[in-house]
């Protein structure tokens, strides 16, 4: 009975910023929608903040930008639904359409000696994921040899991530069990944590236990061909909603400009210093000389 109320940040400028693929819904919905622009600036006042209500170490930076944004949402809601889960149940991320190449190179790097492998394409995902679990890292990190590199003394050892896919089946089978039961929680305490932040409370409808258990009954390789697909069930079924060119647009996740935010010490370089500085927590697992 009223237009639906929506909400989104957007970085003026940023050439990775969405707001031209949000303008393409606006022109076909009547919502209700509330853009609010954000700077550099403003992330590097709020990272401390989130940091804190984080409560522990975080990889994904897009949570500044979450809390940042429920910070607007609570002047004028106090729930809001959200998207998480829709890839980890119906296969969106990219290495559901590379699955095959991945467990082709998982199983190579266990029985090829590395010695003999070529460092350079096509063999570098060979050594990129020798003596790891390719299911639980393969789209973890862009490359585990830096980060032993950089942070010698935070070197993962096997936890939930391998507990996971060793009680799934085939490749894909792991893929997906990895991603609902590990790397999904990760997600929703990280959404949860910077919603409540600013006393907010983040549905998540993905997540509806009756509806997962429908979604996982559909067999793997229709919601994931490994032709380089993703999501293609999903997608389908949005069709009549959305136009094709949000819908099957390449999914790139949250691009941010870190480069030029780190380079420029009123915004986010100023933030370098804690990682080295011989009082930082963090800088006694780093490597001094590399960073």
């Amino acid at each position: 009975d009223k237009p639906i109320t929506t909400y989104a940040l957007c970085l003026p400028g940023y050439e990775h910023d969405e707001r031209k693929w949000r303008e393409m819904l606006l022109k076909r919905y009547a919502f209700e929608h509330h853009e609010y622009e954000v700077s550099g600036k403003d992330f590097a006042d709020a990272l401390p903040r989130a940091a804190m209500h984080m409560e522990g170490p975080s990889p994904h930076l897009g949570c500044v930008l979450l809390m940042l944004l429920c910070d607007r949402i609570a002047k004028t809601n106090k729930v809001v639904l959200t998207g998480e889960g829709g890839d980890e149940f119906f296969g969106g991320y990219l290495r559901y359409g590379q699955w095959r190449k991945l467990g082709l190179q998982e199983r190579l790097s266990r029985i090829l000696p590395l010695g003999l492998v070529p460092k350079r394409p096509p063999f570098l995902g060979i050594h990129r994921l020798a003596g790891v679990d390719a299911a639980a890292y393969g789209g973890a990190y862009h490359d585990l040899g830096k980060m032993r590199k950089l942070f010698p003394e935070l070197e993962p050892a096997p936890g939930a991530r391998e507990e996971v896919s060793r009680g799934a089946g085939g490749f894909l089978d792991r893929l997906f069990a990895v991603d609902q039961m590990s790397y999904l929680e990760s997600l929703l305490v990280r959404q949860d944590k910077m919603a409540m932040a600013s006393s907010v409370e983040a549905r998540v409808p993905f997540v509806h236990l009756p509806l997962a258990k429908e979604v996982n009954r559909i067999p793997r390789k229709v919601m994931a061909p490994g032709r380089g697909e993703t999501k293609p069930v999903l997608k389908s079924i949005s069709e009549p909603y959305l136009p094709r060119d949000i819908i099957y647009r390449r999914k790139v996740g949250l691009l941010l400009p870190y480069k030029s935010w780190l380079q420029d010490e009123n915004i986010l370089g100023g933030h370098l210093d804690a990682v080295a500085e011989s009082n930082s927590r963090l800088s006694a697992f780093t490597s001094p000389k590399l960073l």
